[in-house]
C-alpha cells in the first residue's frame, strides 16, 4: 500500500499538466533537483499512476557513482532490459532480439542497427559496415541514433523519460 503524498499537491498537478500537453503532442521536459531524501521519485512514482489513463512507454534511467567511467551505462542497461537479454543468452540471441526488435524501428537505416550492436558489444562482422571515422564522429552517430529512437517511440505513444540520480552521469 503506497503511503498518502503529503503537501506536494500543486506540484503534482503540475506535473500532471505537463504530462497531458505531451501526451498532446507538445513535447515536455522538466528537471527535478533538490537534496536526497525530498520526494523527487515519489513525485514521479504518483506521476505515474496519475498517468494511467493512456497508455505510454517509461524509460528509466539509472545513474550511479560507480558507473561514471562506463559511457552509456544507464542506456545500455535499459536497451538490455527493454530487448529482454537474460544472462544465459548467447550473443547470436542478443542480436536475434536487437533485430526483432529495433530493425522495425530503423527499416531505412541498418548501419543504426551496427551502432546499437557494437553499443552492447555484439558481433558487428554479419552487419552493414560503419565508416572508417574518429571516436567522436562515431560517439555523435550513435547519440543521433539514440536520439531517433526515442522520436520514433514517441510517434507511436507518449514516452516518459526518467533519468535518476543525473549528477552521476558520464560525460558522453
Amino acid at each position: 500500500p503506497r503511503t498518502a503524498l503529503i503537501g506536494r499537491t500543486a506540484q503534482l498537478a503540475r506535473l500532471v499538466e505537463l504530462w497531458r500537453e505531451a501526451c498532446g503532442g507538445a513535447g515536455r521536459a522538466v528537471l527535478m533537483s533538490g537534496e536526497a531524501g525530498i520526494g523527487k521519485s515519489r513525485l514521479v512514482e504518483e506521476l505515474g499512476h496519475a498517468a494511467v489513463d493512456a497508455p505510454y512507454l517509461r524509460l528509466g534511467f539509472q545513474c550511479s557513482a560507480l558507473h561514471v567511467d562506463t559511457p552509456l551505462y544507464p542506456v545500455i542497461q535499459r536497451i538490455e532490459r527493454n530487448l529482454g537479454f537474460e544472462e544465459t543468452d548467447t550473443e547470436a540471441t542478443r542480436a536475434e532480439k536487437l533485430e526483432a526488435n529495433f530493425g522495425p524501428i530503423f527499416p531505412d537505416d541498418p548501419r543504426a542497427l551496427t551502432l546499437f550492436a557494437d553499443l552492447l558489444s555484439l558481433p558487428t562482422q554479419s552487419r552493414p559496415r560503419l565508416p572508417s571515422e574518429p571516436p567522436k564522429a562515431r560517439r555523435d552517430r550513435l547519440l543521433a541514433a539514440l536520439c531517433t529512437l526515442l522520436v520514433r517511440l514517441s510517434e507511436s505513444q507518449p514516452v516518459l523519460v526518467i533519468v535518476e540520480d543525473a549528477h552521476w552521469i558520464d560525460e558522453v
